[in-house]
This record gives structure tokens, C-alpha cells and sequence, in this order.
């Protein structure tokens, strides 16, 4: 309130990135940033409610820069100012942007649900545009992830938990294969890819090859009942992951 950043419907939902002594968010239409050490604003875009994505940093012309997807639009900031470079229209009903950019060497993909799908965005000099756009995958919340020229995800909506895991050629936005899956998170570990997955009344952990031709599963179980949308987390050859 004392900013002007609303909240969005579902509050704010993305984690606090930091960056050296700044503490990036997604508030407010282009995000804001605090300062570590006391809590002051070093800069806020104010203007409405943000996104639930948490912010993504990465290198562009020499500047340390952060993917913020906003309620209404990705936008590319200078980290330091908080300056707008970049923005990319991505409107999407009930304005839910949840999933984390994801930089696909020098491009970002974006993704959403309801019906809205996801694209690859290049930062051009003359502006962001996209290279491809499809609903091959519509990630309601869970972020994707890239491994040798591929994209990795889960595209479905939490509302109903038959999703499916889906493979992308990076380039092409091509699907390479699907297979159906709950409703979860995916991340990768050496070759493999860990996923989780809820279809509501039993949780899911499953390990897939990575780079193949056609979904190949290692290895399933189903050793929780109940939801499980967190990511799975790898220590000492040991999977783990929470569920409610």
C-alpha cells in the first residue's frame, strides 16, 4: 500500500531474488527492488498488481538485467534501476503469469494456462518478438526447463490434474514427444529428468532419459497419496520432495 502495489488475486507468489545487496520482486507492473541491508526501496514501478513468477537474472549488453512476467506482459529490466528495456505483451485470463522465465541461451520462453500456451522471445535492438508461439505447452504454474537444445515442462491446469510432460525443440517450438502426466514440477539432474506429479488423489516420482527420441521412463513410484506440486529435490543420490 504505501508503494501503490496491489496484490494480486492469489497474492504474491514468487520468490525473493537476490541480487548482491538488492532483493527483487514481482510487485507492481514492472517489479521493484529493496536494499539487503535495511529494507529501503531502490526503485518501484508501482502501477497495479504484478505477476506470480519469480524474477529471472541474467547478462544482456553488458548489464545484469531480470526477466519479470508481469500480470500483462514479460518484462526486461536493468537490475540496478529497474529501468524498462523490454516488454513483451502476454495477456492471459485471470491474468495468472506463474511460471519463471526460462533463458534458452539468449531467448526467453514464457508459458501460461488457460488456453494461452507459450512462445520463445527474442530481445532484439528494435524490440522483444517472438521467434515462435504454439499451446504445445501451457504451464499453469510450473516452471520448464531447458537441457541440450530442448524444453522440458508440464502443460495442463491444476484445476483438473490430467497433465502431461511435454518435449519441445528449443529452435522450432516442436513437440519431439508427450506423455501424460499430473499435475507437478520438473527439474534436471546430470541426464536425467525428475518429475513430480499429482492427478489429486496420489503423488508421483518419476525419472526420464533425457535427449531421447520418444518419452523413456527409468523409473516410477507413487509412494505418497494426497497433492504434490513442489519440485523434487536431488541430495546424495537421494530424491526428495514435499506434499500436502
Amino acid at each position: 500500500a504505501e508503494y501503490g502495489v496491489r496484490s494480486p488475486s492469489w497474492g504474491l507468489a514468487g520468490s525473493v531474488r537476490v541480487e548482491g545487496d538488492l532483493l527483487l520482486l514481482n510487485a507492481g507492473a514492472s517489479g521493484m527492488a529493496l536494499r539487503a541491508s535495511d529494507g529501503g526501496v531502490v526503485w518501484s514501478s508501482g502501477g497495479g498488481p504484478g505477476g506470480y513468477a519469480t524474477p529471472v537474472l541474467f547478462d544482456r549488453d553488458g548489464k545484469r538485467v531480470a526477466a519479470i512476467f508481469g500480470s500483462g506482459a514479460l518484462n526486461v529490466v536493468e537490475a540496478a534501476t529497474g529501468k524498462v528495456l523490454w516488454t513483451f505483451p502476454w495477456q492471459t485470463p485471470n491474468a495468472v503469469n506463474a511460471a519463471d522465465p526460462l533463458l534458452v541461451g539468449d531467448r526467453l520462453l514464457i508459458s501460461s494456462n488457460y488456453g494461452k500456451g507459450c512462445a520463445l522471445v527474442e530481445l532484439a535492438p528494435s524490440g522483444a518478438r517472438a521467434v515462435w508461439q504454439n499451446n504445445a505447452l501451457e504451464a499453469h504454474f510450473t516452471s520448464p526447463v531447458t537441457h541440450g537444445g530442448r524444453i522440458y515442462g508440464i502443460s495442463g491446469d491444476a484445476r483438473r490434474p490430467q497433465g502431461s510432460l511435454v518435449c519441445l525443440d528449443a529452435a522450432t517450438g516442436r513437440t519431439i514427444w508427450s506423455a501424460p502426466m499430473g499435475i507437478g514440477s520438473v527439474t534436471v539432474a546430470g541426464d536425467r529428468l525428475l518429475v513430480t506429479g499429482s492427478t489429486g488423489a496420489q503423488s508421483l516420482i518419476v525419472v526420464a532419459a533425457l535427449g531421447t527420441a520418444r518419452y523413456q521412463e527409468l523409473a516410477r513410484t507413487g509412494a505418497l497419496r494426497g497433492m504434490s506440486w513442489t519440485p523434487p529435490v536431488l541430495s546424495d543420490g537421494k530424491i526428495g520432495r514435499a506434499h500436502v
